[in-house]
């Protein structure tokens, strides 16, 4: 018991040890390369005021509960959307320019857009990580190759790929007014593979 003890009074000391030295070189970095960004993100970090979505007001009430506060946002993202219509669409005139030929999507360059991924981005409906796309993209460019060639065959896309996770991002103004918060859009990152493929074609 008395080592146990012993060590883990060690531990703790060795810890703040190393956080204070992560600081300081934090703080020398910044210094010697006139770049705050690396002070600021850490500074970010340690605040306790930027996680989740503050008591929503509505009706000149303040609500806390998470089921309220996203009907409360659902309410408001709703009433800002703008749906086209979609009854009278112009009949276009004949096209100066030659038609596009069959799309061909090669594995080898599916191969290419996985491993370029930036593993940190945010995922998508789909739940795959980009670190998992990138770092499996040999193994994983066969099937997900088929899949945007089958999409484009049948003009279907998958269900999760029709799908956001939407998240409220604070703009400016009173932080208990939903109407001070802009949605943000998390698609399939594979949608936007393909996506991409069919902008540059």
């Amino acid at each position: 018991m008395a080592k146990f003890k012993k060590f883990k009074k060690e531990t703790v000391r060795e810890q703040k040890r190393a956080r204070w030295k992560f600081v300081h070189n934090i703080v020398n970095t910044t210094l010697e390369d006139n770049n705050t960004r690396p002070f600021w993100k850490y500074v970010n970090a340690q605040r306790q005021d930027n996680f989740g979505i503050p008591s929503l007001k509505q009706d000149g009430q303040l609500h806390a509960d998470s089921n309220i506060k996203a009907n409360i946002m659902l309410k408001e993202f709703t009433s800002v959307f703008t749906k086209e219509d979609t009854l009278y669409i112009p009949t276009l005139d004949d096209s100066p320019y030659p038609s596009i030929d069959n799309l061909q999507i090669h594995q080898d360059g599916v191969t290419k857009l996985l491993k370029d991924l930036d593993p940190c981005k945010a995922s998508g409906p789909d739940n795959i990580p980009c670190r998992v796309l990138k770092q499996l993209a040999h193994e994983l460019s066969p099937v997900i190759t088929a899949i945007f060639r089958q999409s484009l065959f049948t003009g279907i896309l998958p269900v999760d790929w029709t799908e956001a996770i939407i998240s409220p991002i604070y703009k400016k103004g009173n932080v208990h007014l939903a109407g001070n918060y802009r949605p943000i859009s998390l698609t399939s990152v594979v949608c936007k593979v393909m996506e991409h493929i069919v902008n540059t074609y």
